[in-house]
């Protein structure tokens, strides 16, 4: 006769293969929809740390509470014929598909309350809080239902309290397996391939099959009938007065809250770490995410093989916790040789140029190194604790419930404390340091009270374990920010590795990205956000920052309200700032560490942020625009690569549609685009998508490799009068065209391309990027991993190029006055025949910067040799003069610049006055000629007395005519005017040392080489003080230091031997 536990137990093992490939599925959907409604709110809320947060803590939120209830509630149905734990689980399933399906409505509704809510002026954290709440409106009830799925599948299928870890460890393996593939699928497949509306109805579409399916079978009578008793079911029979454990119940679910804390520090910070190495790609985060998702399902899975055998006991969770810290903390040292280690792969096999998957088949091996065995562990704790925690079966749901809403609870509180207080204050690496610590800490309190508090050796592990997780040396900042993820190949030269060990200036770790500044003397400056370059003083980079600012304020009348999307190094918008009548500057900037960093580009920028009309919002540039109450005259936003994840939602169609609503008329839009990561099929979506939006426009190139759209909804036109009254009447203009190579106004006709008109008429592509297909994101990280041509892609723009109307007719001076702005973007094979014949100081002059700026290292003689003929041919042109005289300054020639900056003054070029000025001072005390030196500065400091370049250019005259302890004030003022006043600092340390002040001349020292910490001949200096201040075994270490990189320096090898002899 069958018995009443035979007849459940053959219930279950018909619906238990079901019930797994349902659960898979629905892992699989449940990370999908985590995926297109975190990106779907990204664009209403913005790209930034607190809105992405904010949507993964709604998402969480629900998961628990769902839990916490379904728990319960199925406790309380625990005597009802198994099949219908299925059929309420289907029930959930079609919920969760109907829900999907009104999210899209849902969520356009939120995007339609928040924008008449910020549009309204409402700011700050009422703002923040009606977000939430539409975040919440539209989260929460489906995470709810998805949250309740996994005490109603305990129901259905544990039948005995031994097989509580086996059969969880199955269903919640199985259902972080399904979310591993939801991720894959969602990142590679669904966005890019079908956009996010089809993505969720599909998505949807699947939910709603395996529901009805689930229903259908658990509403199938059972093969067997028998009457089952409302006070006993299954092993409840031998269950009636569980056995206590000995301790606190409430340990399991608080000790696994606090591991959902640290795993979530875990899972913050190695992403942030392995973006740094890896790439910051929306594919790249794709594969840190699944990877970690493989390790928690497989983990789990694992659970019956490596745990299940043994008795569950605390002191097993405490070990399984303190492994988990263990291996947490050997992930550290290894995240920080991650670069090298991706670098030796890549050049080792030559796999760079082999194609996104196959590099990102490496990312994954390199991501399994580091979180495969930590990951694995965590998987196993899920199972193990809910093991320990269920006393009965009668509380089975409500046990599974507690301990997952306990860990989502702890997940919650880990997210906000990585992403808001520990990687912003302390930095990713401190960070996992902490977690690990979190985890050891658990382990430790779940051993003294397993082993009733009473002393045991086997404490002293976790507890050396911290103090070895303490004693972790730092990373090295320069090979975590070396960008070897998009740029190894730069790195595959002999010796030229030595480049990743160079000590940033500054470096942060900040809510949304990792900013460093490196700075190498005075006049190389550049910040990097996550090891790519975002703004720097090379010349190309400066052409492009400016003119982003200058160009489309060439085209306004008279503009008043400006934002500018993108701080970079400020100079964009001081250029927007310096046109009369400005008003008003909105800078948007989503990390402020780029807005700290802007200390050492103050004296690049004429210290823009110090305008009182300027001000910094810290959000995405996205939401400002969308949200802002206010409209503008000006738009320009310059935000970094669009391969970079979140980057490309300011480079859709409904992006650019909203930034033309925000135009006051006669407004104009300003938009950088890159073109060396990029295909001639991505450079024509972005100009259709943009030139979409707005009805005029034209393409402009800045530099070699970058291009600025303008676009209107009105008629355009760039007089050239305007433009020319406009830079007679601003010497700050006419010093900033000097600078990028606008030596005249209409010189900046020659960057021009073509219209809209001409663009929009061609057979280019007509491809759209969009919000819901973002194809610029997902196809531009492909063109970093195989070889695209930078020369053909510019060169198929090059074909379609056109004179500027307002040119038109061409004459032979305006086809001087165009070549010089097509050297400026390289178009050398459209060179007019008398801009190349060399036959006056114009043409040969051209013909000297193209020399430079083609292969700079390589054309010394032949640049001299054209600049010496645009002398010889024009002796007293002071263009000429003037850009000789700083060739020569460059190679050390100080004399016969000196003699070229005299002849240039005589009539300076426009806007070149002080700066030759300058030039001509820093010639004179070279070439110690200090009388014509303080004749040339003094008119200059009473003019300039309060700038740091003037301070620095008198303290080194006092220095050269030997009065060091006079010098020593200016340079200290140089110092407080200028952060990074590298010269203030050389020579104060210089003066110190020469009024016999050694003390102070170590300090100075110190301050100079944490601005230039690469700077062997400081470092060098500084040795030299400590060993005259007796301080040899610090000396001795400055000097090791310099021969660490660079081991054939004989200067320190020299100091170093008498150091030891002595």
């Amino acid at each position: 006769m069958t018995s009443h536990l035979d007849t459940i137990k053959e219930d279950v093992r018909r619906h238990l293969r079901w019930a797994l490939v349902f659960f898979f599925i629905s892992g699989m959907t449940g990370l999908i929809y985590e995926v297109l409604w975190t990106r779907r709110l990204s664009l209403i809320f913005g790209h930034t740390v607190l809105a992405v947060s904010t949507v993964v803590a709604c998402f969480m939120t629900g998961l628990g509470l769902g839990s916490l209830i379904a728990g319960r509630l199925s406790d309380r149905r625990a005597n009802q014929q198994r099949g219908r734990f299925l059929a309420i689980y289907g029930a959930l399933e079609i919920f969760i598909g109907l829900w999907a399906f009104l999210s899209i409505p849902l969520l356009n509704f939120v995007e339609s309350a928040y924008l008449g809510l910020s549009t309204r002026g409402m700011t700050g954290s009422p703002l923040y809080f009606a977000c939430l709440a539409f975040a919440m409106l539209v989260l929460v009830p489906p995470t709810t239902a998805m949250g309740a799925t996994l005490p109603v599948m305990s129901r259905l299928l544990v039948l005995e309290k031994a097989t509580v870890g086996h059969l969880l460890a199955r269903l919640y393996g199985l259902n972080t397996l399904g979310a591993f593939t939801g991720a894959g699928l969602a990142g590679f497949v669904l966005l890019p391939q079908l956009g996010s509306l089809a993505s969720v109805s599909l998505t949807a579409l699947t939910n709603l099959t395996i529901g009805a399916l689930a229903v259908g079978i658990g509403r199938r009578p059972a093969s067997h009938r028998v009457e089952t008793s409302p006070q006993m079911t299954l092993s409840e029979e031998a269950e009636k007065s569980p056995e206590s454990p000995g301790w606190p119940t409430w340990l399991v679910p608080l000790s696994f809250g606090m591991a959902g804390v640290s795993s979530m520090g875990f899972q913050i910070a190695w992403t942030r770490g392995l973006a740094l190495s890896l790439g910051s790609s929306t594919y790249a985060f794709t594969t840190i995410l699944t990877t970690f998702l493989a390790g928690l399902g497989l983990g789990s899975l694992l659970y019956p093989k490596l745990l299940g055998k043994r008795r569950p006991t605390l002191t097993s969770l405490a070990w399984l916790q303190a492994s988990i810290g263990l291996a947490g903390a050997v992930s550290i040292p290894l995240l920080g040789v991650l670069p090298l280690l991706f670098l030796y792969v890549m050049r080792r096999f030559d796999l760079f140029y082999s194609g996104l998957y196959t590099v990102l088949a490496v990312d994954v091996g390199l991501s399994a190194l580091l979180l495969f065995l930590p990951t694995l562990l965590m998987g196993l704790a899920f199972p193990l604790a809910n093991q320990l925690y269920t006393q009965s079966l009668s509380g089975l749901g409500k046990s599974v419930g507690e301990i997952y809403s306990a860990n989502t609870l702890g997940c919650i509180i880990g997210s906000i404390l990585a992403g808001f207080v520990c990687i912003p204050v302390l930095g990713a690496q401190t960070t996992l340091k902490l977690a690990a610590v979190a985890n050891l800490l658990v382990a430790l309190l779940l051993l003294l009270v397993g082993r009733k508090s009473k002393p045991h050796p086997s404490l002293l592990a976790p507890l050396l374990t911290i103090v070895m997780v303490a004693a972790l040396p730092a990373w090295e900042p320069g090979l975590m920010t070396g960008g070897v993820g998009f740029s190894a190949p730069r790195y595959f030269q002999a010796g030229s590795e030595s480049l990743l060990y160079e000590e940033p200036a500054f470096y942060r770790d900040g809510l949304s990205c990792t900013v460093t500044v490196m700075l190498d003397g005075s006049d190389e400056l550049v910040l990097k956000v996550n090891g790519k370059t975002d703004a720097s003083l090379a010349q190309g980079d400066q052409q492009t920052q400016y003119l982003a600012g200058y160009l489309p304020a060439m085209f306004h009348s008279d503009p008043k309200r400006i934002a500018v999307i993108g701080l970079g190094g400020g100079q964009s918008a001081e250029a927007l700032a310096t046109i009369k009548g400005v008003e008003h500057v909105d800078v948007v900037e989503l990390e402020h560490a780029v807005v700290e960093a802007q200390k050492y580009w103050g004296i690049h920028n004429d210290f823009i942020l110090k305008d009182p009309r300027v001000q910094v919002h810290a959000t995405d540039g996205r939401t400002f625009i969308l949200g802002s109450p206010d409209t503008f005259d000006i738009i320009a936003s310059e935000p970094s690569n669009p391969w970079i994840a979140g980057i490309g939602n300011l480079f859709t169609l409904e992006f650019y549609q909203k930034c033309a609503q925000r135009l006051n008329p006669g407004g104009v839009m300003c938009q950088w685009f890159n073109l060396y990561a990029a295909s001639v099929k991505e450079t024509d979506m972005v100009l259709h998508t943009f030139f979409t939006a707005f009805p005029e426009g034209s393409v402009w190139m800045s530099s070699y490799g970058d291009l600025l759209l303008i676009g209107s909804n009105e008629k355009l036109t760039l007089d050239p009068e305007r433009l020319r009254a406009r830079w007679e009447s601003n010497p700050e203009i006419q010093s900033d065209f000097y600078n990028i190579g606008l030596f005249e106004p209409e010189n900046l006709f020659g960057q021009y391309l073509f219209s809209r008109e001409d663009f929009m008429k061609s057979d280019r592509s007509k491809l759209f990027n969009t919000d819901d297909k973002p194809a610029l994101e997902y196809s531009a990280p492909f063109n970093l991993y195989r070889p695209t041509d930078l020369g053909a892609v510019i060169d198929s723009l090059f074909e379609k190029a056109k004179t500027h109307p307002a040119l038109l007719p061409l004459t032979a001076e305006k086809e001087l006055s165009l070549a010089q702005g097509w050297v400026n973007i390289q178009r050398i094979q459209d060179m007019p025949e008398t801009a190349v014949r060399g036959d006056t100081a114009s043409s040969a002059l051209l013909m000297a910067q193209m020399a430079l700026r083609l292969e700079p290292s390589k054309r010394e003689e032949a640049a001299r040799k054209r600049f010496a003929l645009a002398l010889k041919l024009e002796p007293q042109n002071s263009l000429a003069a003037a850009l000789t005289a700083e060739f020569e300054e460059k190679y050390r020639n100080f004399q016969v610049a000196a003699d070229l900056y005299r002849l240039a003054l005589k009539d300076p070029p426009p806007g070149t006055g002080e700066r030759l000025t300058r030039g001509l001072a820093r010639c004179l005390i070279q070439s110690q000629q200090l009388a014509e030196a303080e004749t040339v500065l003094a008119p200059y400091m009473t003019h300039h007395g309060e700038t740091a370049r003037a301070n620095e250019l008198w303290g080194q005259l006092m220095l050269a005519r030997k009065e060091p302890v006079q010098s020593i004030p200016y340079f200290q003022k140089a110092t407080e005017l200028n952060y990074a006043s590298v010269l203030g600092y050389w020579g104060l340390a210089e003066a110190y040392v020469a009024a016999d002040q050694l003390q102070e001349a170590e300090k100075a020292y110190r301050s100079l080489l944490e601005l230039t910490p690469n700077d062997s001949r400081a470092l060098i200096n500084l040795g030299v003080v400590l060993a005259k201040l007796g301080k040899n075994s610090e000396s001795a270490e400055t000097f090791k230091k310099v021969l660490s990189r660079s081991p054939n320096n004989q200067r320190a090898l020299e100091y170093l031997t008498i150091l030891r002899n002595s």
